[in-house]
């Protein structure tokens, strides 16, 4: 057996005498006592397959934790992730519809910019550029996780 921590995936410890006692609510090691308070944070796993989801959602939070940080471009740093860059992309539409000359962006200083249609779509591409670098690496490490076949192969993974 191993006690594998839930959010890292990484092996906390591999002995055949871990345990939880229900008694005190923790994960025990024999001749060590209580290690791990908390039963959501760390897990008794012996599957490989298991360890693979463990750190697929390791993976995936770290994804969406980087992929909201701000994105820094030529007219300012504004709000990363997807849904930044479709509701720059609308609000560029929105004034094409309109037949307005400039689009109203608020940066993540909540500061008023106003730039050309071809400046916002600029700003909105840095954003979808750096969402979709990192997708990319999402799924690249979804991937090589699926592809590993020892537990060795599968720590090495990291994002």
């Amino acid at each position: 057996m191993k006690l594998i921590n839930r959010i890292t995936g990484e092996i906390v410890a591999e002995d055949s005498s871990i345990t939880y006692d229900t008694s005190i609510s923790c994960w025990c090691l024999s001749g060590i006592g209580a290690v791990y308070a908390d039963p959501n944070k760390e897990l008794l796993v012996n599957d490989l397959d298991e360890q693979k989801e463990i750190k697929k959602a390791y993976i995936r939070s770290k994804y969406e934790e980087d992929m909201l940080q701000p994105v820094v471009t030529p007219y300012g740093t504004f709000n990363g992730g997807e849904g930044s860059a479709s509701s720059i992309n609308a609000a560029v539409a929105l004034a094409e519809f309109n037949n307005e000359i400039s689009v109203l962006l608020i940066d993540v200083n909540n500061t008023e910019r106003t730039c050309t249609k071809a400046d916002a779509l600029h700003v909105a591409a840095c954003i979808g550029n750096t969402f979709r670098t990192l997708f990319y690496r999402k799924q690249a490490l979804f991937r090589a996780i699926d592809a590993v076949t020892t537990r060795d192969a599968l720590n090495d993974i990291a994002w």
